[in-house]
């Protein structure tokens, strides 16, 4: 039995924000490991703050800390501050999940399975279903792929030893993923997503339910677009690139195309 953290950031401006919260958390369950979670609060009003007796935890639940992000409403900063303490806390992986998700009963186990017998991957995803009702069903089918899903992924001390932290330049959220991704790719080590694993997500709510969040996003979105173009090289809006290494043909080979800089550098204190 081993020490899983779950590690979920979450923006509360309205019930209905909370509620999505709630469905997430209490979707989570384990009949073979102890969880730890981790509430990273980028946002929250008073009355919606996301203390752990709101919620029905699974008993696999053996320890909840709620965290404020230092950073306010950064979702590259609060994966990174999520997942130092739960390394710190000695977590042998930590999974870190999107707020608006609904997890099959075999994901979390499922997904510790699928990290263990593929060490070859440097970092382990769970897979999206497309229909809530019969998420019940999934968990049975094994095939795996290296197209990652950031919506819930999973790393460990050796992800963060080899890859480094996600990238706090980038404002509010959209495209941490694919620069980590591509750091994944440029380092010689590959991303690994099971279908063992499954959730339904139900897709960017905290920005499609709150006016303010998604003006502010209109602009930052693009900036971070902006900002990945000039570090890595390549456009990644509404692009997949197929296979994954792919990337490598129009991507810079050193950040900034800079051969002073690494991959690595950014440093979480």
């Amino acid at each position: 039995m081993s020490n899983i953290a779950c590690v979920v950031p979450i923006y509360h401006s309205s019930d209905i924000l909370f509620n999505f919260t709630k469905e997430t958390i209490e979707s989570i369950k384990s009949a073979n490991h102890n969880i730890y979670l981790y509430i990273i609060v980028n946002y929250s009003t008073k009355e919606l703050y996301p203390y752990p007796e709101k919620f029905n935890l699974d008993p696999c639940i053996k320890f909840t800390q709620i965290l404020e992000n230092p950073k306010g409403n950064e979702v590259g900063a609060s994966w990174n501050y999520g997942i130092k303490q739960a390394l710190k806390d000695g977590c042998d992986y930590v999974m870190v999940l999107n707020n608006d998700l609904v997890l099959n009963k075999l994901c979390v186990d499922n997904l510790v399975s699928f990290a263990e017998d593929h060490k070859e991957f440097i970092m382990w995803t769970a897979s999206e279903w497309l229909k809530k009702e019969t998420l019940h069903t999934t968990g049975n089918v094994y095939s795996f792929s290296e197209y990652p899903h950031f919506s819930y992924f999973m790393v460990n001390k050796k992800t963060i030893d080899t890859i480094g932290w996600f990238d706090e330049n980038l404002k509010m959220a959209y495209f941490e993923d694919c620069l980590y991704h591509y750091q994944i790719i440029v380092l010689g080590q590959k991303a690994g997503k099971t279908e063992s694993a499954k959730f339904y997500h139900y897709g960017s709510r905290s920005i499609k339910t709150d006016d303010n969040l998604y003006d502010k996003n209109k602009r930052s979105y693009e900036d971070n677009r902006a900002y990945v173009i000039k570090k890595c090289g390549f456009d990644p809006h509404e692009k997949v690139y197929v296979p994954p290494e792919s990337m490598l043909e129009v991507g810079f080979k050193f950040p900034f195309n800079d051969k002073k800089k690494n991959w690595k550098g950014l440093v979480i204190c």
